[in-house]
Order: structure tokens, then sequence, then C-alpha cells
């Protein structure tokens, strides 16, 4: 009777989320329901696709809601009109340049093939931006919605203002991940520039080194001393920076620097980034793991780790780096200076071939600073989570909101 009592008293949360194996976004997001106080909330995720790599990493405290979402699911479950505009939409979106087009034509041919969740929320949170974001406003019902943003948002992935101008007029809160992300979504959005909020990505040390401290997996490959062990962990995609990453090492490669590359992350364009690296020579050198339920073993265990992204909200993968105290190399991107103290966390490149060159060639031939760099980071990084859990906390509360039926919604012409 009692537990009975309690468990109608918990707050109720939904996470949204495109699936738990998209890189810095899931693996945030399974971090985060890995910090949740259970014993206060009760956690549902609803995801587009039940797959991913993370997907393991999920508590069992939340339950992950059985809907009919992907292409196969619909076909399968004979619900053919929808599955029939869902492979229009696909077919269609390919031939649209422009990426607020498409997604809004995405939306308006498939929101009807996510029934409403008759449930009712005390907070949704689409924790991405995208289909996440309108799943949560046209068919959720909560008295709190809370929009999260995981990058800078005026990049060419992200950049679809019109549409969700639409939409984060339609939430309490809009959550982000670095003052940099902040600031910019509030230039972009200036109407609801009171709603924008910091919300870290949660990391935690302890966890991180736990996992970390296995034998070392590069001894299979017979690395000789004076060989340096480079590592990288992102999507492959070459927005990740693989372009500077490859030219910069092809470059050292001539002047018969000793290196191995180690490239963590699964993605759509490997065979472009294997072009980049065959073309800069360096194939023998370089060695893909593919995704790895542990990544932070291979970032432990390297001299350097290397992230040389075009565009970043403020990266996951750099501050497991940091909490693994390992020399760090990143290019300047929007929130670089969010995430590393150039010279003492470790080393900031301009955005161009020569300059990523110059500060690995730097750093690859400069123990001191490695060891520095690893000291610094030894001494001044710490896990943020019970800062960042409580920040979030304080956004559910009982704000009262009208739910609004998404067939009664007009999208905005673009």
């Amino acid at each position: 009777m009692i537990q009975n009592i309690l468990t109608r008293m918990k707050k109720k949360l939904i996470f949204i989320c495109c699936e738990m194996g998209k890189g810095g976004v899931s693996k945030s997001l399974a971090s985060l329901l890995n910090t949740i106080d259970y014993d206060v909330y009760n956690v549902d995720l609803f995801l587009f696709s039940r797959q991913g790599l993370f997907l393991d990493q999920v508590p069992s405290n939340v339950n992950i809601l059985k809907e009919t979402t992907t292409l196969r699911e619909l076909i399968f479950t004979f619900k053919y009109i929808a599955a029939f505009k869902r492979l229009l939409s696909i077919v269609l979106c390919k031939r649209i340049t422009s990426l607020e087009k498409r997604w809004r034509l995405f939306w308006k041919l498939n929101k009807k093939s996510f029934r409403p969740n008759s449930k009712k929320y005390d907070c949704a949170i689409s924790y991405n931006d995208g289909v996440e974001l309108y799943y949560m406003v046209d068919c959720l019902c909560a008295n709190v919605k809370i929009a999260w943003n995981h990058t800078n948002y005026t990049n060419s992935f992200t950049y679809k203002p019109t549409l969700d101008k639409f939409y984060y007029d339609r939430v309490n809160y809009i959550v982000t991940i670095s003052e940099e992300c902040a600031y910019t979504l509030k230039r972009v959005f200036p109407e609801n520039a009171d709603k924008v909020r910091i919300i870290e990505n949660i990391v935690l040390k302890d966890t991180l080194m736990s996992l970390a401290e296995v034998e070392n997996p590069y001894d299979s490959y017979s690395i000789d001393r004076d060989t340096t062990v480079i590592c990288t962990v992102a999507g492959l995609y070459v927005r990740k920076g693989f372009d500077y990453a490859s030219v910069a090492l092809g470059n050292l490669k001539k002047e018969g620097i000793k290196f191995l590359w180690f490239i963590v992350g699964g993605g759509p364009e490997e065979n472009e980034i294997k072009d980049l690296v065959r073309n800069n020579n360096i194939e023998n050198e370089t060695f893909f793991l593919h995704q790895q339920s542990n990544p932070y073993k291979f970032v432990k265990w390297a001299d350097i780790f290397l992230l040389t992204s075009h565009a970043e909200g403020k990266s996951i993968a750099i501050e497991e780096a940091k909490l693994l105290e390992k020399p760090i190399l990143i290019t300047h991107f929007a929130s670089a200076f969010d995430q590393i103290e150039s010279g003492k966390s470790g080393l900031v490149a301009e955005m161009t071939n020569d300059s990523v060159t110059e500060k690995l060639r730097m750093l690859i031939g400069d123990k001191d600073l490695q060891t520095n760099l690893s000291n610094y980071l030894k001494n001044n990084t710490h896990s943020n989570r019970d800062k960042n859990i409580n920040a979030l906390y304080s956004l559910i509360v009982f704000i009262t909101i009208e739910p609004v039926s998404y067939t009664h919604l007009t999208l905005p012409t673009i």
C-alpha cells in the first residue's frame, strides 16, 4: 500500500532520442539516465529505433517504450499507408538540398504515423534537435517540455531556424551544453533567449578510470618505443575533422615521425575517410577500430588524444579524454575554449592543415609538454555529476501548459 502511494507520488519523466548509438548524444544520455534518482522519478524512454551500442547502458529502472516507428516495423505491422509515406519522404528528401525544407517535409509526411502518447508527464525532454523535438511538442502531453541542444546551432548540420523557432516557441526551456552554444541560441532565437539554460554532459571520472584500467589494448600491435600512439574517438563523418588530421599525419610521416593512429567510432562516411587516409599515404599507420562499448581503454593507453572537428557543441569525447588525463589536441571550433585552456589542459590548432601539422609535431616531439598537460588534467578535472543533475532537477517543476494536438498545428512556410 505504502509502496503504491510512493510510486504514484514520483514525478513522471520521458526522454526522446533517435537511438542509443549515435556517438556523443547517446553516450551523454546513457550517463544522464544512470545519474537520475529513481526513488524520486519514474522514467520512460522513447526511441525512434531501439538499437545502438549504448542501449545496454540504459539502467533497468528506465521503461523503454515499445512503439512502432521504423519503416520495417510499419510494414510488418501492416501500416501500409504510414510505410508508404515514410518511404516517399526518404525518396523526396534526398532530392532537397535545403536542410530546413527537408526536415519540414519529412515531419509533415510522417508525424501522423507516431500516435500521440496518452500518458501525462511531469516533464518531457527531447534529447536532440530535429524529429525528437517535433515529436515531443506534437505528440506528448507534459507540464514541462525541455528541448536539448548538443551543438553550436549555426553549423550547417543543424541550422533550420524558421522550423525550429516554431517548436522552440512551444517549449518551456532550451537546454544546451556550453556557454558558446547558449550564446548562439540566444542570438538566433532572441524571443526565446530567457528559456536557454546550460547543463553540461555528465561525465564520471571514477567510472571512466575503472573502465580504462584494463590491459593495454595496443600490446597486440607490437609498437616500438619511439612510435607515438594517437587516438581519435568520433563518429565517422568527414566534418569530425578527419581531413585535417589525415593531411597533418601525412605531413609528419614525410618528415620521418613515427606514429600509429587508432580511430574509435562508426558512421556512414567510413569510405570517404579511408580515401583521405589513402590519399595521404598513411594506410599502414591507421587502424579503424569501429564502435567500442569501452572506448576509454583506447584513450587511456594512447599517448595523445586528437580531435580536429569542424564543429562541436561541447564534445563529450574531449571531456572524457580530460578525465583520463591525456594530452589533447583539438581545432579551434566555436566552443573549443569552453573545453580547453590552451597550453594548460591541451593544445588548440587553427582550422588549417598547416596549424594542425605544427601543433601535432610540437606535441609529439615534446615529452615534457605531454607530461605537463597530463599533470594539469590530473589536478584540475573532476566529475560534474551533482552540479548538472541538480540543474536538471531545478527545471522539473509544475508549470502547467495546455496540451496542443498536433493535428491543429500549422507548420511555418519555408
